[in-house]
């Protein structure tokens, strides 16, 4: 909502790009998900949620 005019307008921070930081986050996820499938792990994502 905020990457929205009329939400940014009223945030306290304004306009925020967050589409892009969703996409870094889940490139980074799948690339550690691909290395644990090499070394025959089970991805574990223990901050998640926190």
């Amino acid at each position: 909502m905020l990457s929205q005019r009329r939400y940014a307008k009223q945030a306290r921070y304004g306009y925020v790009r967050g589409r892009e930081t969703t996409a870094y986050v889940r490139e980074i996820v799948s690339t550690y998900v691909a290395y644990c499938a090499l070394l025959d792990r089970k991805p574990s994502m223990q901050g998640k949620g926190k």
